[in-house]
């Protein structure tokens, strides 16, 4: 096994990072009492470590603290000072290390991905106050475009700056009122997740998105010309093949009939 050569000297970040030996060296800062200076001959490694004891505990400790490639010297000086503080004040910084990864991966356990609770949301808060034709009309633009684009994002990771690409790229692919609509879902959404503890209580960033501004139509009387116009443009829709058939039709019978879309679907034969 090979020795290791220990002495104590004011640690200089020049003096480190030129440091070289063919043995395994451990140097104490004079500067700092506890703090250590680790280099391994067989690996190059360079890594500081902080000695210490709890109060009323006769156990010396070792805790690593980085290395000159992760931190400077003063970083790791103030890094040493402020866990001195702690042991002075009673805290093992090796058990508050492990109770934080502890933690850190409880809560990585918790979170969820949007994907995971959409489809509970639609179950719990939809079916119950959508009408059928709202929630059929909700669960098609989850399927169509909020799982797409935000599915795998993490609920606590949802920001302003995600829903306002959301939000762009759906009005420039489809329209500005289908936007409009996902924006609603989505604020409805992130306020369920805010009362189920799955993001913090009023962060839901949907009311800051910036909305494009739907055009204005101007609505006139068809005269005969127009009517004949607007027939010859839904025939060469329905040639091409592009365009739902269905709604095509609808917009022939209400043409020709005059009636609003309920008057004709609630028709029945006499």
């Amino acid at each position: 096994m090979q020795k290791t050569e220990c002495f104590k000297k004011i640690l200089t970040t020049g003096y480190l990072k030129n440091l070289t030996s063919d043995r395994n060296l451990q140097i104490s800062d004079a500067a700092l009492p506890g703090l250590q200076f680790r280099y391994s001959a067989r690996t190059g490694r360079k890594v500081f470590y902080l000695q210490y004891r709890v109060r009323g505990t006769k156990r010396q400790r070792h805790m690593r603290l980085g290395t000159l490639v992760e931190f400077s010297l003063n970083d790791i000086r103030a890094k040493a000072v402020d866990m001195k503080k702690d042991i002075f004040a009673g805290t093992d910084p090796q058990v508050a290390q492990r109770d934080r990864i502890r933690e850190t991966a409880a809560r990585e356990a918790r979170r969820k991905r949007l994907k995971e609770l959409f489809p509970v949301f639609m179950d719990k808060h939809c079916r119950e106050n959508n009408r059928e034709g709202t929630y059929r009309t909700n669960a098609s633009l989850m399927r169509i475009h909020i799982t797409p684009i935000l599915g795998d994002k993490f609920i606590e990771d949802i920001d302003l700056g995600t829903i306002q690409d959301a939000y762009d790229k759906i009005k420039n692919n489809k329209t500005i009122a289908a936007a409009d609509h996902v924006m609603r879902l989505m604020s409805t959404f992130l306020n369920w997740c805010e009362k189920y503890n799955h993001r913090q209580i009023n962060t839901n960033p949907c009311r800051l998105v910036q909305k494009a501004k739907s055009q204005k139509f101007k609505y006139q009387v068809l005269d005969l010309d127009g009517y004949k116009r607007l027939f010859a443009a839904l025939d060469d829709a329905l040639d091409i093949g592009n365009y739902s058939p269905q709604t095509i039709l609808a917009v022939k019978a209400i043409a020709l009939t005059g009636c609003r879309s309920g008057e004709i679907t609630n028709l029945e034969h006499d």
